[in-house]
């Protein structure tokens, strides 16, 4: 990213904005594998509140509620809150396996006696917000149908106090 490219973007979109922006262009950089970046500084923009709409694996059944991305270093301390239901887990960036090496959140947590695990994948919205989409499965046991999540972020879904 250029000095000028940088500072463009820094004075459209603030510093979410730039921040952002050199993530982006680390990960996508001209080697034939992606790169993560720095995850710490990744962890520090991506905490936060976010609203979750799910459907549960191996279920038709759909799902909506809280998950709270927690900063701890390179990861989070995560709390899941749906139905009323507070499950606590955490999540670390990884890359998959392969060739591709693609930079995925994966989130671990324990509900109702079952392992799960999530991977997600992540853009950011028109306001710089980070939004996640991914699957939930079991991990000691085969899933033939995984769980869906898509992840909001709640800060720019709550009234302006202008």
């Amino acid at each position: 990213m250029t000095a000028l490219t940088a500072m463009r973007t820094f004075f459209r979109f603030g510093w979410r904005g730039l921040l952002a922006s050199a993530l982006i262009a680390t990960a996508t950089g001209a080697e034939p594998t992606h790169k993560l970046g720095d995850p710490e500084a990744l962890a520090a923009i991506m905490a936060g509140e976010y609203v979750v709409i799910g459907r549960h694996p191996e279920s038709d059944e759909t799902y909506q509620g809280r998950i709270v991305l927690a900063q701890n270093g390179k990861g989070f301390d995560v709390t899941r809150t749906i139905a009323g239901h507070v499950v606590k887990g955490t999540a670390s960036f990884e890359t998959t396996a392969g060739s591709d090496h693609i930079p995925v959140l994966r989130m671990r947590f324990v509900e109702e006696g079952k392992e799960l695990e999530g991977t997600y994948q992540w853009k950011s919205d028109l306001e710089n917000y980070f939004r996640l989409t991914g699957y939930i499965y079991a991990l000691k046991e085969p899933t033939e149908s995984p769980g869906l999540e898509a992840l909001f972020p709640a800060e720019p879904l709550k009234p302006r106090e202008d």
